[in-house]
Order: structure tokens, then C-alpha cells, then sequence
């Protein structure tokens, strides 16, 4: 979960302290700045605050997505009322906790929640930083997991569920109003899907251009512009893609060859994001046989218009 704090050279990232999750803060100089206690799942765009839930939890039934570390009391109940999404002042290590997991699971329930395990995944701030959103998700039989997507404000407050039905993967924030996300809707099959904030709006994103989920990052200086990926084809290719919501023109700026040994719980999916001047592409790849950290450069092709495919 390595990410900026701000517009600095600031960064933090995950990691076990031993007994439990944490959090620990370097520059880029390589030096230690702070720990914080807990794991984190989102930085806001300030670098003041993160979000954070518990990645024990979801370890037990999503491995690749928690961690083996840590503690959780209530790690056998399906609803616990110990835990669930705090806010962590960065500079004073304050948590707040914004509401707990059995608190969402009795917010409008549905039938398929009855006995079914509930946790946490994929916080994201707004781009202001005063909303943020949230996945819910819950198992039933060990052999199905349901999804929602919701959003709220840092108080926990002000609640909206989104208009999905059963499946939401990947999520972004387009603009503060603006969300987009890889799911499945009353009226679609799984697709992009760009929803309005606080609505019951939402319309299909490049239905002809996608046939399958990705992990989705917008440009902020060039909102119109997401990039996203793929998951590996037969031939083992992830692709990197660059595509205008305006113009629903997708533009593909290669693709990576992972090794049959990156399967499962350690794959090396691309998870491409963006510089702050969106000229160029952060994405993880192991298509050199082992995980790496990769940009791509892609100078003023946003700003000029000037973006071809590879």
C-alpha cells in the first residue's frame, strides 16, 4: 500500500511491527520518519489523514489482500463491533473510529447478508479529501462473496450506497462528484460503470472497448483520461491502457508477459497511477521474472492530445 503524503517527498507504506500492522513513514532520502499504529488503506490527498481497516480480518477469507499478522478479538464473528474503519491523524497518531463492521452490515440490509462473514476493502479518498470511498463486502458458504460500494464523509456520516448489484472489484475517483468502478449494476452486466456521488446516477463507460476488470487511476490534472489494466490472457499478457471517457477511444501503451509462477495470491497484477503532472505511468510488473516497480514515460501526450497505441 505504498503511497505519497502530499505533494511531498514523503511516503509511507505497510508492514508488521512484530505483534501487529503498521504504518511506517520515509523520505526519499531513505530516512525513518514516524510509524503510525496500524496498517493503512488510503492517504487523503493532504497527507494528513488515512484511512484504516483491519487487515487480519482480511486475511482470513481474501489472502493477497490482508496480512498474517496482527490481532483481531472477534476474528470468528460475522459482524463484529470492535472494529472497522478508523481515520488516523498522521502527525499526532489520533484514531477515530468512524463506524463499526456490524454497524454497516445492519445499514440497509440485504436478504443475502444473513449469516454471511462482513469486511472491509478498497478505501479511496475523494480528491478534496472530504469524502471517501469503501467497499463492503460478506461471504455466504464459503463459496460466494457479495459486494457494495459505498461512500461517506470523515465524520462517517452521510452515507450513500451506490446502485450495484452483487459485484464492484476496482474503483476511482474521476472528480469530487465522479465515481468509476468495475462492477456489476441492476441493469448491466460487469463493465465500467461511472456514478454520480450522492445519486442514483451512473452510465456505462467504453462497453466496446473492455471486456474484462482492471484496476482504473484518473489523470487529476486531465480528468477526462483514466489508465488502467488488465488481468494476464491466455498468453500470460497484461496490458497497460490509456483511455478518454469523452472520446471512448482506448489507446494500449504495451503489454507484459507475467511468469505462470505469479498466480493466485502472488500475482503481479500492473496497478498502473499516475505522477502528479500526469506525464508519467507508475505499474508494478514481473514480466522480468521478478516483481518490479516500472514508469513509463509518457510526456505532454495528455496535454497536446498526441497519444498513440504502441
Amino acid at each position: 500500500m505504498l503511497q505519497w503524503l502530499g505533494n511531498t517527498n514523503r511516503f509511507i507504506f505497510n508492514d508488521s511491527g512484530g505483534a501487529e500492522n503498521v504504518a511506517r513513514i520515509f523520505n526519499t532520502e531513505g530516512h525513518a520518519l514516524g510509524v503510525l499504529p496500524r496498517a493503512i488503506a488510503a492517504v487523503d490527498p493532504g497527507g494528513n489523514k488515512a484511512l484504516s481497516y483491519n487487515y487480519t480480518r482480511l486475511q482470513k477469507h481474501f489472502d493477497g489482500y490482508g496480512y498474517p499478522y496482527g490481532s483481531d478479538p472477534e476474528i470468528e464473528e460475522k459482524t463484529p463491533s470492535s472494529h472497522g474503519i478508523s481515520i488516523i491523524d498522521i502527525q499526532t497518531n489520533h484514531i477515530s473510529q468512524l463506524f463499526t463492521v456490524k454497524d454497516i452490515a445492519s445499514f440497509h440490509p440485504e436478504k443475502s447478508m444473513g449469516e454471511a462473514y462482513h469486511f472491509f476493502t478498497h478505501c479511496l479518498f475523494s480528491p478534496s479529501g472530504q469524502r471517501f470511498l469503501f467497499l463492503h463486502r460478506w461471504i455466504k458458504n464459503e463459496n460466494f462473496t457479495y459486494t457494495r460500494m459505498l461512500s461517506c464523509d470523515l465524520t462517517g456520516k452521510r452515507l450513500h450506497i451506490f446502485p450495484t448489484s452483487d459485484m464492484v472489484s476496482h474503483i476511482a475517483w474521476q472528480d469530487e462528484t465522479h465515481v468509476l468502478a468495475y462492477c456489476r449494476s441492476k441493469e448491466h452486466r460487469d463493465a465500467y460503470i461511472l456514478f454520480r456521488d450522492m445519486s442514483e446516477d451512473h452510465r456505462l463507460i467504453g462497453l466496446s472497448n473492455f471486456t474484462s476488470d482492471g484496476h482504473p487511476s484518473f489523470a487529476r490534472k486531465f480528468p477526462d483520461w483514466f489508465v488502467t489494466d488488465t488481468y494476464p490472457d491466455r498468453l500470460r499478457r497484461s496490458y497497460l491502457i490509456l483511455f478518454n471517457t469523452l472520446t471512448e477511444k482506448r489507446f494500449d501503451l504495451g503489454y507484459f508477459r507475467q511468469p505462470i509462477g505469479f498466480k493466485e495470491a502472488v500475482r503481479c497484477d500492473l496497478h498502473p497511477r499516475w505522477n502528479h503532472d500526469a506525464t508519467m505511468i507508475c505499474f508494478d510488473s514481473a514480466h522480468t521474472r521478478k516483481r518490479s516497480l516500472c514508469t513509463m514515460n509518457i510526456g505532454d501526450s495528455l496535454s497536446t492530445g498526441n497519444v498513440h497505441s504502441f
